[in-house]
């Protein structure tokens, strides 16, 4: 009997130190996996830098965009207070005319004639003004145009795109306003009086001037103005031809090292 009851203390003694050890190793083990990422915690990890990443760009951009406005705006003040200075030394000169035409049209014994001939006179110049206001308006608008398109090319060059075909093309745009600026100012400087040597030659200097004011503001949209409007279209078409250019690239995602894994997990 002896020896019965030391082999069965021997195996419950063995059991007890089995299960101790065993109690020992099990929590050892669960905080080994607790202190393992898991595929599922590293996804959400990189998730989260990404978004922080984007963010931070984000209020770059913001910043950009109210650099550039303010630049866009601050031009455009510059060229409105020159293009007003012009507008008011032509003015001058036009008065100037004015008054010396009508001491010539009061030649005109026909009231009829005079009256018109005053009137044309003014029409013209007003004309002038108009139009010539009406191309400084359109040309701020390709610029702030202009400025969109920049801001977008930066925000996919930070991004790792191709951008130096937008690049060019928005240098060109550029020139193209300047150009046309430059246009439009040369011709607010002018002035279209009606001068004639005789009433029966009054009518066809009337229609002569109206001819003249036509072929120079049909030329001025036709030239110049058409340029800057195709220059800017083409800056536009540049930065379409980007693919994807408002989305964030690879290289702003780090990737998830782990995402073959995770996928074959679920």
């Amino acid at each position: 009997m002896e020896p019965m009851r030391s082999i069965t203390k021997l195996i419950v003694s063995g059991s007890t130190a089995f299960a101790l050890m065993g109690a020992v190793v099990i929590p050892a083990v669960a905080q080994t996996g607790s202190a393992t990422t898991s595929p599922r915690d590293l996804r959400d990890q990189r998730r989260t830098e990404v978004r922080e990443m984007r963010e931070a760009q984000k209020v770059d951009f913001e910043a950009r965009r109210e650099e550039l406005k303010k630049q866009i705006e601050e031009q455009r003040n510059a060229v409105k207070e020159n293009f007003q200075a012009v507008r008011e030394a032509t003015r001058v000169k036009v008065e100037e005319k004015r008054e010396e035409f009508k001491t010539r049209v009061q030649a005109i014994k026909d009231e009829r004639k005079k009256e018109r001939a005053l009137r044309v006179d003014d029409q013209l110049s007003k004309l002038n003004e108009r139009w010539t206001t009406h191309f400084i308006n359109v040309l701020d608008q390709l610029n702030n145009v202009l400025g969109k398109v920049q801001l977008r090319m930066e925000k996919a060059e930070a991004n790792g795109a191709d951008v130096l075909r937008v690049k060019t093309a928005i240098e060109a745009a550029k020139t193209a306003i300047g150009t046309a600026r430059q246009a439009v100012e040369a011709q607010a400087k002018k002035s279209y009086s009606v001068t004639f040597t005789s009433e029966d030659a009054l009518k066809q200097a009337m229609r002569n001037a109206r001819q003249l004011l036509h072929r120079d503001l049909t030329a001025l949209r036709d030239g110049a103005m058409k340029n800057a409007r195709q220059a800017v279209q083409n800056a536009i078409q540049s930065l379409r031809d980007i693919p994807r250019v408002d989305e964030e690239s690879a290289t702003s995602t780090p990737p998830v090292a782990t995402s073959t894994a995770t996928t074959s997990a679920q």
